[in-house]
C-alpha cells in the first residue's frame, strides 16, 4: 500500500531531524503552532520518532521532564518561537537544576524581524542563566559553510544534554514559512478524509493537519 508523507525542504530542519536520529533521540512532545508546521509534518509519520501532542506548552515541558527522568534519554519539546515558547521556562528551570536532558526546539521567523513590530516575534537569544546549558540559533543555510555551521551548532546542543551531568538545551530553527498555505491535497496525508480536508480523529497523536505550508513541505512517496 502506497503512503505519502511530507518533508520540509528547508536545510536547517533537515539537519536537525537527521541529527536527532543520529543521536538516538526518538521522543518529541509537540505543541501546535504555525512556524513549526514544517517540522511537525516532517516527523509526524516518521517511524523513527514517537510523537506526543500537548496543547499547552507549560504542560508539554513538565511532561518531557517526567519522560526524561524515567527513561534517562533526551526528550524534545517543540513549539513556535513566539510568546508560546516562554511557557517552557518553568519546566526548563526544573530540568536545569535536576539535570534532565530536555531539548527545547523552537521554530521562528527570521531574527531580523525582532523589534520591527512583527507579530509574535521575540528575542530567543538572551535567556536566563538557569534555564538551559546552551542555546543555539539555526538560520536557513544557503552555502556549504553555513550548512556546516548549522550541523556544528545542533551537534553541540545535543551533546550538552549529557555532558558534565547533562541538562536542558535550546535550538531555534528559523523558517521562511510566512503563513501562505495551501489546502490539503486529496488523499495525500495521513488522516485525510478524502474530501481534501483533513479529519482529526480523537486520540490520534499524529493525524494530518487541515493546512500546511505547501511551498516548504514536499511530498515523498514510500511503500509499506
Amino acid at each position: 500500500m502506497e503512503q505519502k508523507h511530507y518533508y520540509t525542504d528547508e536545510k536547517n530542519a533537515q539537519i536537525v531531524i537527521a541529527l536527532l536520529k543520529a543521536h538516538g533521540i526518538k521522543d518529541i512532545v509537540i505543541s501546535p503552532g504555525a512556524t513549526n508546521d514544517c517540522f511537525v509534518l516532517s516527523v509526524q509519520d516518521d517511524p523513527d520518532f514517537n510523537l506526543y501532542s500537548a496543547v499547552d506548552e507549560r504542560h508539554a515541558g513538565y511532561f518531557a521532564c517526567g519522560m526524561a527522568q524515567e527513561t534517562g534519554r533526551p526528550v524534545v519539546i517543540n513549539c513556535t518561537g513566539a510568546t508560546a515558547s516562554r511557557n517552557y521556562m518553568p519546566a526548563l528551570t526544573e530540568a536545569y537544576y535536576r539535570k534532565l536532558p530536555v531539548v527545547a526546539l523552537t521554530c521562528s521567523q527570521h531574527s531580523s524581524h525582532i523589534g520591527q513590530l512583527y507579530p509574535q516575534m521575540t528575542d530567543r537569544i538572551h535567556l536566563p542563566a538557569d534555564v538551559v546549558n546552551v542555546s543555539v540559533q539555526c538560520p536557513i543555510p544557503h552555502t556549504a559553510e553555513e550548512e556546516w555551521a548549522c550541523q556544528l551548532n545542533v551537534n553541540r546542543a545535543l551533546l550538552e544534554t549529557h555532558r558534565h551531568g547533562g541538562g536542558p538545551v535550546h535550538i531555534n530553527l528559523e523558517t521562511d514559512y510566512n503563513g501562505e498555505v495551501a489546502r490539503c491535497h486529496k488523499g495525500f496525508a495521513r488522516g485525510c478524509n478524502g474530501s481534501g480536508v483533513a479529519s482529526h480523529r480523537q486520540g490520534d497523536q499524529s493525524s494530518c493537519m487541515d493546512w500546511f505550508p505547501f511551498s516548504f513541505c514536499r511530498r515523498r512517496k514510500t511503500r509499506d
